[in-house]
């Protein structure tokens, strides 16, 4: 059996092109990556990163928004993005013989948005229901507060942003955040699957145009204990217990992981079955982990009535 190929190249700029070659499959999977996300933003930019992410998906100089969308579905591809607090992400899934049109398509996004004002004005709204969503969900409500007073400062702002940061945003602004944070050292344009040297080539040629700045660390964070409460009319109190985590890439993160497992990570952990299935005290019961590049976060939380 032929075994998977990893390859890293890294391009003069300083960015990076990873690759996987998987043997037997037929499909896809292209990402790129930036090191770039909300905790980067200074305070008055809050959501930015997240911004941009919407705005690529609003048109770019040869496609608008509505081609966008009915060529990825014409191909049966996805194409989507998420914004974290180190980094924002776009990526595609594709068939192998669709992928030439995928990575045209992810590179126009990436390279070439429009950032149209009247876009922007239109996607505000659209930003604003995205936080009204999670404000209607108390557990995700708990889970925020409490990491914004775990890791005050930039680290500890929402992804989202706020309304009051929301509404200062312009294509020219966004612009300008982009240009001091999307530098090719920054930036890991990942494929794997079923590809050609070809499709390699072709990514190292538009990753090669980027500007070979380094651009400044965001502030470091390190965890600090915190009680914060939030009065909202619902059935259920969201209680959420926070201890010191990991960072992202850190050696111990598996034995975290393991750790979560036991106590709240599934059906037969020691809280799911103590608190629910013997005490029968709740439905919900779990716990989760938050790595970020220099700091982590573990939690855990249980929703149940007064």
């Amino acid at each position: 059996e032929e075994a998977v190929m990893y390859r890293t190249i890294t391009l003069p700029n300083g960015a990076r092109i990873l690759t996987e070659h998987i043997p037997g499959v037929r499909s896809a999977a292209l990402g790129f990556f930036v090191g770039a996300g909300s905790r980067h933003e200074r305070a008055e930019e809050n959501g930015a990163a997240h911004f941009i992410e919407h705005m690529s998906f609003k048109g770019t100089q040869r496609r608008d928004a509505g081609a966008l969308a009915r060529e990825t579905d014409a191909i049966g591809g996805q194409m989507n993005a998420y914004t974290t607090r180190d980094n924002t992400c776009f990526y595609a899934r594709v068939l192998d013989t669709h992928l030439p049109l995928a990575t045209d398509t992810l590179c126009a996004m990436f390279f070439d948005s429009r950032f149209d004002e009247a876009d922007v004005e239109n996607e505000k709204g659209i930003i604003q229901e995205e936080i009204d969503m999670y404000e209607d969900t108390p557990e995700d409500v708990a889970a925020e507060r409490l990491i914004g007073g775990c890791f005050p400062g930039a680290l500890g702002r929402p992804v989202l942003g706020r309304s009051s940061s929301l509404a200062r945003q312009t294509g020219e602004s966004l612009r300008d955040f982009m240009s001091r944070h999307y530098a090719a050292p920054r930036v890991v344009a990942a494929l794997s699957g079923s590809f050609s040297d070809a499709d390699v080539e072709e990514l190292a040629r538009r990753f090669s145009a980027m500007p070979a700045a380094k651009p400044k660390k965001p502030e470091r964070s390190a965890y600090r204990p915190c009680l914060t409460v939030r009065r909202k009319a619902t059935e259920q109190n969201q209680l959420v217990l926070g201890f010191p985590g990991l960072e992202t890439a850190s050696g111990e993160r598996f034995a975290m992981q393991l750790l979560s497992g036991i106590l709240g990570g599934n059906a037969s952990s020691r809280l799911f079955q103590t608190l629910r299935e013997k005490h029968g005290l709740c439905y919900s019961v779990y716990s989760f982990t938050a790595g970020f590049e220099d700091t982590g976060l573990f939690a855990v939380a249980a929703a149940t009535n007064r």
